[in-house]
């Protein structure tokens, strides 16, 4: 069985629900750490302050930016928006590991779940995008009837 463009659809949905899932599991659930957890200490973006904090806020924005006119553009089958996705995704991910460098974090399971998920859900939709019979959708195609008009 082909996907077909519901399915590529309603994965779209589901990696959308499951991102800001984790953002409200992350938020109600740190309420429930224990008293020693619940400050980390200074963030280690602290003194991300003036000219620098203004561009992080730019590049944040920009980013959020290119993730929704990308994740619209594969609702709507729109050629440019398979490699938007991809880019984003893989900047996403990228983005990510300072944070992984500056030693532990206290994130709820259920949040880090959400993030797992949501990260597997976008590796199924860059598969479907790039590999599935769905990829016709996103190539160049020639304009139609011009083998025809060049042969006359």
């Amino acid at each position: 069985m082909a996907p077909t463009k519901k399915t590529l659809r309603v994965l779209i949905v589901a990696e959308i629900v499951f991102g800001f899932g984790s953002i409200i599991a992350y938020r109600l659930g740190a309420t429930s750490f224990p008293e020693t957890l619940r400050h980390e200490g200074p963030s280690p973006f602290a003194e991300l302050t003036g000219p620098l904090y203004g561009i992080t806020l730019i590049l944040a924005l920009l980013l959020l930016v290119v993730r929704i006119a990308a994740t619209v553009g594969l609702w709507v089958l729109w050629r440019p928006s398979r490699l938007l996705y991809l880019i984003i995704t893989v900047v996403t991910v990228l983005s990510g590991l300072p944070f992984d460098a500056f030693g532990p974090r206290v994130e709820t399971g259920l949040s880090f779940t959400m993030i797992g998920i949501s990260d597997i859900v976008a590796g199924i939709i860059l598969g479907l995008i790039y590999f599935s019979p769905l990829k016709t959708h996103f190539e160049k195609t020639e304009a139609r009837g011009s083998g025809a008009a060049a042969e006359v």
